[in-house]
């Protein structure tokens, strides 16, 4: 089910408040300028190159924001499902993968027209995290076989398998995070750091920043969150410079064009980005 937001008058703000917690079932409430209090946890989320944010929560629903924090669209499962990764980068299309599932789904950017695929369908592999590429490629990561799989959706066959055994320590190890960027494949692994492949997959190099869950870019730069301190990175040079956040339980942050939007387990915050080094 497809909800379409508006953005209310500020001397309305209770009323839309309550609007937006009738539609979504007591979960959004968006209490400040700059701030969005949800009462399930945030599960993904995604930035698309126009700006759009794209939150998804425990029961599977899925919100989409402008910059200034404006909800836009809603899509509301008939089935409850958890999100496990969100990709809007892909040009105009949304991808949402459903570890417990194994499935996913696209969306077109408004939120509608979503088609669901089973991985059964695309051979017999067990996706722990899966992504997708800017071919529409599938990314597979499997736990099991500690491989990655490039999967060709429409032959249902992989067309790479990359063996994980010598990059990754078979024996600790936590991959949370699985994104393509400008060609690049990015392994985000909670104990040990970030895993760069080409898009043939082949290794290129590691950065060791522990404890960061995910990987998010913005003009050729790759944004790290590690507790409360962001790192920043050069992808194409060796520049990296680190700054503290305020304080809190962060899960990952989104890069917009003018602020940083802090992901918190319920809630997401919109900065300023902090004077760097």
């Amino acid at each position: 089910m497809l909800f379409m937001m508006g953005k209310p008058a500020v001397s309305k703000i209770l009323q839309a408040s309550l609007l937006v917690i009738a539609l979504f079932g007591s979960q959004t409430v968006q209490s400040q300028p700059d701030t969005l209090r949800f009462s399930t946890p945030i599960t993904a989320f995604s930035l698309s190159p126009a700006d759009d944010i794209y939150l998804a929560l425990a029961d599977g629903t899925i919100i989409k924001y402008a910059a200034n924090l404006d909800s836009l669209l809603a899509y509301s499962p008939q089935r409850t499902g958890r999100v496990t990764l969100l990709e809007a980068w892909h040009g105009f299309k949304v991808f949402a993968f459903y570890n417990d599932f194994q499935a996913y789904t696209i969306f077109d950017r408004f939120l509608s027209r979503p088609v669901k695929y089973q991985l059964g369908e695309t051979g017999n592999y067990y996706a722990d995290m899966c992504t997708i590429g800017q071919d529409q490629q599938l990314w597979i990561y499997e736990e099991t076989g500690l491989r990655l799989l490039k999967i060709n959706p429409a032959y249902r066959e992989a067309e790479l398998e990359i063996p994980l055994e010598f990059i990754l320590d078979p024996k600790a190890h936590r991959i949370s995070y699985l994104k393509e960027y400008q060609n690049l494949l990015f392994l985000v692994d909670q104990q040990n750091g970030v895993y760069f492949f080409d898009n043939m997959g082949n290794y290129l190099r590691q950065i060791k920043v522990p404890g960061a869950v995910n990987c998010q870019f913005r003009k050729g730069n790759l944004y790290l969150l590690a507790g409360d301190q962001l790192h920043i990175f050069e992808l194409y040079g060796t520049k990296h410079r680190t700054v503290y956040l305020p304080a809190g339980h962060w899960q990952g942050l989104l890069p917009l064009q003018q602020k940083i939007l802090l992901i918190g387990k319920q809630m997401a915050v919109s900065i300023p980005y902090p004077a760097t080094p």
